[in-house]
């Protein structure tokens, strides 16, 4: 059994294959498909643009893109 704290909400969770909890990993990828589906519509956007139009902190914006360019 691997022990680890949620990489976002920092709650300790059994580690299977996210460095999310249970939660956080709904929450994840809540954010991402609504971030996915307004770039799908407005392609040219920007972080910027998707943080102020989706009221979504820019740091979580970042995160979110930086673990979908790791994953491939």
């Amino acid at each position: 059994m691997d022990l680890q704290n949620c990489g976002r909400c920092g709650t300790l969770y059994v580690r299977q294959k996210s460095q999310f909890c249970a939660e956080c990993t709904k929450w994840f990828a809540d954010t991402y498909g609504e971030i996915r589906d307004y770039l799908r519509t407005h392609p040219n956007r920007t972080l910027w643009d998707v943080h102020v139009d989706l009221n979504i902190p820019l740091s979580v914006v970042q995160q979110v893109i930086k673990f979908t360019e790791e994953q491939g």
